[in-house]
């Protein structure tokens, strides 16, 4: 098979973009022709690894727009796509599969439906993320919802997002798929062996510096309260991004630098569980965090905002809830852990088990052979 398979991930890396590559990788390996179309300013190491095993890399021309810029021209219904489709005018593919980073991104690649629906191209999507309060006003939910409508397969990491997604649209997509993503350590994790001593609790926080959808700005202002202040706890925040700056002033500001700790981006992920108790993550919206699956895999417990795919992941077992996105409910939350950290090894080995029973470690090969069947 002929197969095109585009992110319209602006920017960066991230984690929606583990499923495509890794459906990609298979496509490859069982012998079909693999072009790729990406906008990232930094090449990345898998798609450097696509490359090398035959993928056609295309890099769309056009600047990357800041996260504002986007909201205004999607407000304006402003096409600002001068990517370049030319592989799609040139070349003849069996089928396109369509990542989305965020809900709704196919709204601004005007060119690229013009080009799918004149070349009557089957496609797919994969969308990895929803928030759910957008809304959409009439003409675009009119759009979206035919071009979610004429998809082959939609895949969705979680059962919320679906939910959230049928509910933005108006309409029941019966040709849609929930989907587990992938988790890089799969085969090589289960650390419960070497949990650290709890003398000192150590939360981790796997998460890009976007402050304004992870909120590690209010876990620093819960934990900065008095009732943490005399304890013996460490907050390690794990990753980069825009927020960085910001996230120092507010340590420093707060006289945490003593218990904050900001840890950059770690590529092994079994070293930043071998020194924490827990993963934490209070983020506005999700889709299903690679971040919380991995954690899990690593036999370590959970506590995260009621958002998104979380829910479907964790349960009381192996870690708690936070019930809303608010200072007041991430501090109630956190006093439970800590009241209850004594049961964090067990909840870790619960976590284990759990993810081991609910994830599906070849979901790349379940979109692959949904494609081939078309």
């Amino acid at each position: 098979m002929r197969l095109l398979f585009i992110s319209l991930m602006e920017n960066v890396w991230g984690g929606s973009e583990e499923l495509w590559s890794k459906t990609a990788q298979y496509s490859l390996k069982c012998g079909d022709f693999v072009a790729i179309s990406i906008n990232y300013p930094e090449e990345s190491s898998k798609i450097r690894e696509l490359n090398n095993n035959g993928a056609i890399v295309i890099k769309r021309s056009h600047k990357s727009q800041s996260i504002l810029v986007r909201i205004l021209h999607r407000l304006l219904r402003f096409d600002y796509d001068q990517g370049d489709w030319r592989i799609l005018k040139t070349k003849k593919f069996d089928h396109v599969l369509i990542s989305f980073g965020g809900a709704y991104d196919i709204q601004t690649y005007k060119e690229l439906q013009r080009l799918l629906l004149v070349k009557k191209i089957t496609y797919s999507i994969i969308q990895q993320y929803n928030c759910e309060n957008i809304f959409l006003g009439n003409q675009e939910r009119f759009e979206l919802r035919e071009f979610f409508r004429n998809a082959a397969n939609i895949f969705f990491v979680s059962e919320r997002n679906k939910l959230t997604t049928e509910r933005n649209l108006v309409c029941k997509l019966s040709n849609s798929k929930v989907i587990s993503n992938p988790a890089k350590n799969h085969e090589s994790a289960n650390t419960s062996s070497h949990l650290p001593s709890l003398d000192v609790l150590k939360f981790g926080c796997v998460a890009r510096f976007d402050v304004g959808i992870k909120n590690q700005d209010m876990l620093i202002q819960v934990f900065a309260s008095e009732n943490w202040k005399n304890r013996d706890f460490q907050l390690n925040l794990y990753g980069k991004g825009p927020g960085f700056e910001y996230l120092k002033e507010l340590v420093s500001f707060y006289g945490l630098a003593d218990k904050v700790q900001f840890r950059g981006h770690v590529s092994v992920i079994e070293e930043v569980w071998i020194e924490n108790h827990c993963m934490l993550l209070a983020s506005s919206s999700e889709g299903s965090p690679l971040s919380i699956i991995e954690a899990m895999y690593c036999s370590r417990p959970i506590i995260a905002t009621n958002v998104g795919g979380n829910l479907e992941l964790i349960d009381k077992t192996c870690g708690f809830v936070i019930p809303g996105v608010d200072i007041r409910s991430i501090a109630i939350t956190l006093e439970e852990v800590w009241l209850k950290k004594d049961q964090l090894n067990e909840m870790g080995r619960n976590s284990y088990n759990r993810i081991l029973s609910i994830h599906n470690r070849d979901s790349h090969k379940e979109i692959y052979k949904s494609m081939i069947i078309l």
